[in-house]
Formats: structure tokens, C-alpha cells, sequence
């Protein structure tokens, strides 16, 4: 019940346009965030681990919960995902990109940036400058450093606990940060 409660409150923030970069982050942690945090904890009551331990594994996983997305929103913009490069602006999709930029851009780049964003006849001129100025304010490199951030905080809480298997478990902490899919 507590899953459904909290995938829900994460839903109802997902319904809304203009999220700041804390609701996004709150938006995240109740959404995919909360969906890997449990598959992590599932795993650890199936290999029979006390609850301690499975909540040690959760302190580990949350952040890394929030790299998973995070870097899911920074792979809209690779060039490697063909017909889906830039879905995100296209679609106007909510994202960590989106939340920061609109935080620091200035008007004119705004009107700009939505000329595109939710566009989904935007052309891919359109659809580059969108990108270039999520560049060009260093809102990628925020989201970039943000990202490795939450990494690092999964690893370091990693080498804080007493968990058996730390190198399978940080193979998976890192298999969430770095993917190109």
C-alpha cells in the first residue's frame, strides 16, 4: 500500500508542467526512484537478508535511484538514440533538463526553448537550438555534475555498511549511472 501511496504522489507532480528542480527531484524519488529502491529491497528479502540489512540496501540505492533518471533525461540529447534524440523536448516531457534551464534562462531564450518544447511538429532546427541553449546555459553540465553526484553519494554510502558482495552491488550502482540506453 505504501508503494501505490507514494507512485501516486509521484505521478500527480508528474501531471504538472513547470516542475522546480526540488519537485522534480521529489517527483523522481516517488516515481522510479521508489519502483528501483523496492526492486532492490525485494531482492534482499529473496536472498533471505535480515531487515537490517535490507534497509542498509535501501540507504544505498537511493540516490542511484535518482542517477538512473537523470541520466535517462541527459540521453535525450545523444545523437546515439536516432528517431528518439530529443523526444523529451518534443513530447514536453518534464525532466531535470527542462526544471534547470527554466530556472536560468533568460526570456528570450525561454520563448525559444518553447518553441520547441511540447512542439511535436518541431523541426529538428528547432529541436537543436532547443538543445544548444540546455548547452549553452550550462544546464547539461549542472545535470552532468548532478548525476555523478548522486553516484558517488550511492558508492560512498556503499563503503559506509558492513553489506557483503559491495562489488556486485556497486557493478549495479554503476550500471544505473552509465548507459547509453
Amino acid at each position: 500500500l505504501q508503494m501505490y501511496t507514494t507512485v501516486n504522489e509521484g505521478q500527480i507532480l508528474d501531471c504538472q508542467d513547470n516542475l522546480s528542480k526540488e519537485d522534480y527531484i521529489t517527483m523522481i524519488s516517488k516515481k522510479t526512484g521508489a519502483f528501483i529502491v523496492c526492486a532492490a529491497r525485494v531482492g534482499a528479502y529473496l536472498a533471505n537478508q535480515d531487515k537490517k540489512t535490507v534497509d542498509r540496501i535501501s540507504y544505498v540505492f537511493e540516490p542511484a535511484s535518482l542517477t538512473f533518471q537523470v541520466t535517462d533525461d541527459l540521453l535525450d540529447l545523444e545523437p546515439s538514440r536516432e528517431d528518439k534524440q530529443y523526444s523529451d523536448i518534443r513530447n514536453g516531457k518534464e525532466n531535470i533538463l527542462a526544471a534547470i534551464f527554466r530556472e536560468r534562462a533568460t526570456p528570450d531564450q525561454l520563448r525559444l526553448f518553447n518553441a520547441s518544447f511540447g512542439n511535436r511538429s518541431a523541426t529538428k532546427q528547432q529541436l537543436e537550438i532547443a538543445a544548444s541553449l540546455l548547452r549553452e546555459t550550462k544546464t547539461v553540465e549542472e545535470v552532468t555534475a548532478l548525476r555523478d553526484k548522486l553516484y558517488q553519494e550511492s558508492v560512498e554510502r556503499l563503503e559506509e555498511t558492513d553489506l557483503a558482495n559491495k562489488e556486485v552491488i556497486k557493478e549495479l550502482l554503476t550500471a544505473l549511472a552509465v548507459r547509453e540506453k
